[in-house]
């Protein structure tokens, strides 16, 4: 294993924590995850996302713009998947551009996409026909308590 690998493996309890503080809503506890995670790894383009999906959350538009600046600047030069724009476009409530970066990810068969019915991330857009159209092509069943589109 190389020294590089190692450095991976050792973000993971940081960024791992980092995940529940966002989903309840401790976002400045998640913003200290995600920016180590971040720092750990050099700019990985996850952390980096998470980072900017925070900062959309606190209503801080010109940094998670910044993010999304240099998530494109990165994808110039190695794969970034769709799902991290779409991630904070949905928490800038941009759900048009979220919708078309998730259909990216659903033609690339992004893994992210596994957790479209389950993942707190998606809430403010389930009962979306954009959203339910999405879970239709990805396969699931409709989440409980939503309607097929027309």
């Amino acid at each position: 294993m190389k020294v590089s690998d190692w450095r991976i493996i050792s973000i993971w309890p940081t960024y791992s924590k980092g995940t529940p503080c966002d989903c309840c809503q401790h976002y400045d506890e998640a913003m200290k995850c995600f920016l180590k995670a971040s720092d750990l790894t050099g700019g990985n383009s996850v952390c980096l996302a998470e980072v900017g999906h925070i900062h959309a959350l606190r209503r801080e538009a010109n940094a998670s713009s910044e993010i999304l600046q240099k998530l494109r600047g990165l994808a110039q030069n190695q794969y970034v998947s769709p799902h991290l724009f779409a991630l904070i476009h949905l928490a800038l409530g941009e759900k048009d551009k979220a919708f078309e970066y998730l259909g990216e990810t659903l033609d690339e068969r992004g893994a992210y996409l596994i957790f479209l019915t389950t993942d707190p991330v998606y809430d403010s857009v389930r009962g979306e026909p954009e959203f339910l159209k999405l879970v239709a092509r990805v396969g699931f069943v409709s989440p409980a308590g939503c309607t097929q589109p027309s």
